[in-house]
Order: C-alpha cells, then sequence, then structure tokens
C-alpha cells in the first residue's frame, strides 16, 4: 500500500504547474527503501526481485538529485549510500563498492566531526572493501569507525560489536589470502 501512495504522491506532485523535483525524488527514495525492506524478508529469485525494484527507484531519485542546483548534500549523501547497500544485495560488488566510496566521500564533506552516521558509512565501506579483497582498506574503514562510535555511543552497542567482529574475519581473511599466495 505505501508503494502505490508514493507512486500516486509523483504522479499527483507532476500535475503541478512547476512541479517540486526533490518531493518526486523523495517518493522514488521511499519506494526504493519499502522495496529493500520487503526484500530483506524473502530468499532467492523473489528477493533479488525487491532489492532490483530498490536498486531502480533508488538511481531515479539519484538521477532528479543530481539535477537539482543547490541540493543539499546530505540528499546526495544517502541515496548513494542505499545504492550501495542495494547494489551489495544484489551481490554486485563492484557496484556497491563505487557506490559506497562516493557515500563515504560525501559523508566525510557532512560530518568530519565523526557523526555516528559516518561510522555506519565507514563500516558498509568496510564490509564492500572486504568482499572485494581490499583487505587494507576494509581494516582502516572497521578502525576508523570504532573510533567514532567510541567516541559518539555508549560503550555498549551492536554495531560497534559487529564492527570488531568484522574487523577480525577481515584480518582471517586476508591472513588466508596471503598464505594461499605463498602456497603457490
Amino acid at each position: 500500500k505505501a508503494i502505490k501512495k508514493h507512486y500516486e504522491a509523483i504522479e499527483d506532485i507532476k500535475k503541478e504547474d512547476t512541479p517540486n523535483q526533490l518531493h518526486i525524488s523523495n517518493n522514488y527514495h521511499n519506494i526504493g527503501n519499502v522495496y529493500a525492506k520487503i526484500g530483506k524478508t524473502f530468499r532467492g529469485k523473489e528477493e533479488h526481485s525487491y532489492y532490483k525494484k530498490a536498486c531502480d527507484n533508488h538511481n531515479e531519485a539519484l538521477r532528479i538529485r543530481q539535477a537539482i542546483l543547490g541540493l543539499p548534500l546530505v540528499f546526495l549523501a544517502r541515496t548513494y549510500k542505499v545504492l550501495g547497500n542495494d547494489y551489495a544485495n544484489l551481490n554486485k560488488n563492484e557496484d556497491a563498492f563505487k557506490f559506497r566510496e562516493e557515500a563515504h566521500r560525501l559523508y566525510l564533506q557532512l560530518y568530519s566531526g565523526g557523526h555516528p552516521e559516518l561510522g555506519r558509512v565507514k563500516q558498509n565501506y568496510g564490509h564492500t572493501c572486504r568482499i572485494t579483497q581490499r583487505y587494507e582498506q576494509a581494516i582502516n574503514m572497521y578502525k576508523e569507525a570504532i573510533i567514532i562510535w567510541k567516541n559518539n555511543l555508549p560503550q555498549r552497542n551492536i554495531e560497534m560489536a559487529d564492527c570488531y567482529y568484522y574487523l577480525g574475519l577481515c584480518y582471517y581473511e586476508s591472513i588466508r589470502k596471503n598464505d594461499s599466495k605463498k602456497e603457490t
């Protein structure tokens, strides 16, 4: 129902004399978010189908947002972040890397002081670096996320615990990769 309402809102906005492009892009962004949430509840072909729809709608939001002059950076940063997640969910790791790298660059401009959201972006970027075997870069991202969270969140939080887990996994995978190189 939410998806239908967002599409109806887009059509209504388009009928206005001067359609507000930001409102249109926000609706596409929200539709993408709904499809991504639905995708988390399925496995296999259905999951892929919803993640693809999420990606398509987020890409449309990005296309519109890139054309809006003077748009606050946060709108682009959020869209790059969710597109990185979409492509990761679709196992398109190089695309995920590209979008998460851009999200990281934009969030650094927004939150140079170390906002918890920057920690989340660094952790996501670290995941993609690890999956694409950019281990040194992944280790740096995980460590930076942990530092941000230590300074901005309670010491007992699930995000930091997850990040420590992935940091350890990254060390393990990089050692295994180096060991396999030595054997050949």
